[in-house]
């Protein structure tokens, strides 16, 4: 494992991808684990309250871009994302929170954040990778 993934094992997927939550890209997620891909769950300890910080950065940095005219297609719906993500882990800051990475996808970078306790969606961060 490369230095920084230390604290990241191969595990089943999450709870969300089971459930009828409206997860953004399902059927893109869906067709990348089809030819391959797979869940890493962070093993790390997170709350809430610790990540908010972190994605409120990214949601900020987000609307700007958007209102720059910086991002490309799908910008808004980025921003979009980390709201609701933002506005979730807002709610419970001493919610334990579990973190899934989609891995061996060649195009598609997605994280899955849900409570540790009873796998409620929390959000997801979608990015895509120039080919």
């Amino acid at each position: 494992m490369r230095s920084g993934m230390s604290n990241v094992a191969r595990m089943t997927e999450p709870r969300t991808m089971k459930s009828a939550v409206a997860l953004p890209h399902r059927q893109e997620l869906e067709q990348e684990l089809a030819n391959g891909a797979y869940w890493l769950r962070d093993e790390r300890q997170h709350k809430a309250g610790g990540l908010v910080g972190t994605y409120q950065i990214r949601l900020n940095i987000a609307e700007d871009q958007s209102l720059n005219g910086g991002l490309q297609a799908g910008g808004n719906e980025h921003a979009d994302n980390l709201h609701f993500l933002v506005e979730s882990l807002s709610v419970n800051p001493d919610r334990d929170v579990a973190c899934f990475l989609l891995r061996g996808s060649p195009t598609l970078q997605y994280w899955v954040f849900e409570d540790e306790a009873d796998g409620t969606y929390l959000g997801s961060v979608v990015g895509h990778r120039s080919a």
